[in-house]
């Protein structure tokens, strides 16, 4: 699975074992998230079980997506964590 514009590009069906893209904002809602901060950096990995319709056969397969992402906008030189006095 691949992310490229907007799209997730599935490289191979588990049920048709064919090839779909799928426009993000049509996807739908995440079953489960899970928050797991990285200690060393402001970055959070997203992991979700999204459900996907094959339009091939016209059944749901089950999918995890994970998305990278920062907190704040990261600014060289400064330590954007935050410590205890």
């Amino acid at each position: 699975m691949s992310f490229d514009d907007g799209c997730l590009k599935v490289k191979k069906c588990p049920v048709c074992s064919g090839s779909h893209e799928y426009d993000l904002e049509f996807i739908r809602k995440p079953i489960m998230a899970y928050l797991t901060p990285d200690k060393e950096t402001d970055e959070v990995v997203t992991r979700v079980e999204t459900m996907f319709p094959c339009p091939v056969k016209g059944e749901d397969f089950m999918e995890v997506v994970t998305v990278l992402h920062r907190i704040y906008e990261r600014i060289d030189g400064v330590n954007s964590r935050f410590k205890k006095d």
